[in-house]
């Protein structure tokens, strides 16, 4: 499987609309950031390990979770690359998805100092 997510670019439009949102919140946007940074190693865990017991359903629901929050904070490719492993676990499709996952992975590890640099 070829790496579609070499160049991770953020989209900049989601990212000022979830700025503006949140500008009243305490934190804003750099919370949001935040958190989705501490949070996906962790869903990513979840997800390995789904894909290990092939629990199809915990696949897709992990790749649920890391595909709405990677949406909302612009990482597009990553969330793609989330909706299909979501949509295949739906359909107990594991095979090959360990290797989408660790593409997924590498695609998070490119955004994550993209994403640090919305935290400010």
């Amino acid at each position: 499987m070829s790496e579609r997510g070499t160049d991770i670019q953020l989209d900049r439009y989601a990212l000022e609309g979830l700025r503006e949102i949140m500008a009243s919140v305490p934190g804003g946007i750099g919370a949001v950031v935040q958190a989705f940074l501490e949070d996906t190693p962790k869903l990513f865990g979840n997800l390995r390990r789904a894909l290990a017991a092939g629990d199809a359903k915990g696949v897709a629901a992990a790749a649920h979770t890391l595909k709405s929050t990677s949406a909302t904070l612009g990482v597009t490719a990553l969330a793609e690359c989330c909706r299909e492993m979501e949509q295949r676990g739906r359909a107990g499709d594991l095979a090959g998805l360990a290797a989408l996952q660790a593409e997924a992975e590498g695609m998070f590890e490119r955004a994550r100092p993209l994403l640090q640099a919305w935290q400010d």
